[in-house]
């Protein structure tokens, strides 16, 4: 990855901390959400431990101040900015499968079913197996 490349990543994910209310300022469900966010991120990449996963997210959605929501995070750095490979559909299952919950996992077969159903009419189109009204054309 390019110098020029993480500059923007780093660029976008403070702008990111930036437009979280600050201090005193009362903070919304958005917010929040923002943070559980980050949250889930650093907790599937191993800066937190489920433990403090938990207590963390509780935290953020306890909170009503920009401070008392900027305070779950404040040893965590920056997520980064979202890139093209990681809003795929398969890093989303990845991702899932990193937390071991079950709604997780659920919602990880729910996807890979969908995406299998897709790709197997996709490929019966392409070869003419369905005609143009979707019954299976025989013989």
């Amino acid at each position: 990855m390019s110098a020029v490349t993480r500059q923007a990543r780093r660029a976008t994910s403070n702008a990111v901390v930036r437009q979280l209310p600050v201090g005193s300022v009362r903070v919304g469900h958005a917010d929040r959400q923002t943070v559980s966010d980050a949250l889930s991120w650093h907790y599937a990449e191993g800066r937190l431990t489920l433990e403090e996963f938990d207590e963390r997210v509780a935290a953020a959605w306890a909170a009503r101040t920009g401070s008392e929501l900027a305070a779950v995070q404040v040893d965590l750095p920056p997520v980064p900015a979202p890139e093209a490979d990681r809003s795929s559909l398969l890093a989303s299952v990845v991702t899932l499968l990193r937390h071991r919950t079950l709604p997780a996992v659920v919602a990880a077969v729910v996807l890979s079913s969908l995406l299998l159903l897709f790709v197997l009419r996709m490929l019966l189109w392409a070869a003419g197996g369905f005609g143009g009204d979707g019954h299976h054309e025989v013989g």
